[in-house]
């Protein structure tokens, strides 16, 4: 598993990528309006960017977290949904070529994108830090006698790849979801 295995997982904002006519500033305050209830470790990491830009939350009147998607929101009678790309295509096809737009911004990076009142504001831009020691444990376990090393994320492919680089692995797989992990992992040593 890559997120606090093989790297830190402390996330840090490095991008806003807005949509075409968004503001930084708007896609963070939503960002945070959405996120603000949640312990996910991009949501933590999203707050405290939006607390050092001085974005205050606004109060919530419903949360839910969307297993494996995201979270929704309603913040001062908005809906806002804030989480993975395929989930927001699944429900407004319509703006794949917006979001397309914005991938194309966090090359690398893991994204938060947003929507607020239906319209795609674009994502936030996360990366982790690789373990200092994590390419020397994957050496060792090769030396141990293993054949093959796979790195499983929930996370977009351009950030498992860029991962499992850095470390050596032989094998990512990327987006899956904590359940599909075992399987996974089943399926591997058949």
């Amino acid at each position: 598993d890559k997120t606090g295995t093989i790297t830190t997982g402390v996330f840090a904002v490095s991008r806003l990528a807005p949509a075409n006519g968004v503001e930084g500033v708007d896609l963070l305050q939503a960002a945070a309006d959405a996120e603000q209830q949640s312990n996910h470790p991009l949501a933590r990491s999203i707050l405290h960017t939006a607390r050092q830009a001085r974005v205050q939350p606004g109060a919530v009147q419903n949360y839910t977290e969307v297993h494996g998607r995201g979270v929704k929101a309603t913040v001062s009678g908005d809906e806002i949904l804030a989480g993975r790309a395929g989930w927001l295509l699944e429900l407004r096809p319509e703006i794949r070529a917006e979001m397309e737009a914005v991938e194309a911004k966090l090359e690398g990076m893991s994204g938060v994108h947003v929507m607020r009142r239906g319209r795609y504001l674009g994502a936030v831009g996360l990366e982790d830090r690789v373990r200092p020691n994590a390419k020397t444990v994957v050496e060792r376990i090769r030396e141990l006698g293993a054949r093959q090393v796979a790195l499983f994320t929930g996370d977009r492919l351009t950030v498992a790849k860029r991962v499992g680089m850095a470390v050596g692995v032989d094998r990512v797989e990327a987006e899956c979801l904590p359940e599909e992990k075992p399987d996974l992992i089943l399926r591997l040593r058949e």
